[in-house]
């Protein structure tokens, strides 16, 4: 294994969660740190700590894009390696056999979709609607469902992400059994 590599993926994961926009990255990536990382014991602690930071990388990546195909700029994912493409033709293949479904079915499966993502409307007092503030949390330790009003969930293991809403993830962050990750 290269002796930079694990550097090289963690200066992408941190240039990837600084930078607002989706940040160019070689197409064959994916392929090479896999490669390199099966040259390394399983236990060793380097290739935990790689694949960790390759999940977190990945799945940011997936959120950006999806950004991306949301408004309407898919232009910008020209060039994102086959790994991520796969994933948003699944999603894009989704999205079309979502369009030609009567609209009856559409309507009567939107709840549920928006309450599994924690991202529902709720009425407040005074303030009229408004969404639930979510972020892309990772679990640094193994934490119990978490079910609240606005949001049902888990169990969650060490190296877990999920997409919870702000104020939970806060707290959870305050006691350390999660560090967010992405907004």
């Amino acid at each position: 294994m290269s002796v930079d590599l694990p550097g090289k993926v963690y200066n992408l994961l941190k240039r990837e969660l600084i930078e607002e926009g989706l940040q160019p990255l070689e197409p064959d990536f994916y392929k090479t740190v896999i490669n390199a990382m099966k040259t390394l014991k399983p236990e060793s602690p380097l290739r935990e700590n790689l694949w960790q930071t390759i999940r977190i990388l990945f799945l940011l990546r997936l959120k950006k894009e999806v950004d991306i195909l949301l408004r309407g700029e898919t232009d910008k994912l020209k060039g994102i390696p086959q790994e991520e493409r796969e994933v948003i033709t699944k999603i894009l293949e989704t999205i079309e056999m979502e369009k030609s479904r009567p609209i009856a079915q559409q309507m009567a499966a939107r709840p549920l979709v928006e309450e599994e993502v924690g991202a529902k409307e709720l009425k407040t007092q005074g303030e009229g609607t408004q969404r639930t503030s979510t972020c892309l949390v990772v679990f640094l330790k193994p934490y119990a469902s978490i079910i609240d009003k606005d949001f049902k969930g888990g169990p969650f293991r060490k190296g877990d992400i999920a997409l919870i809403p702000r104020r939970i993830a806060v707290d959870l962050e305050r006691d350390n059994y999660v560090e967010i990750i992405g907004d």
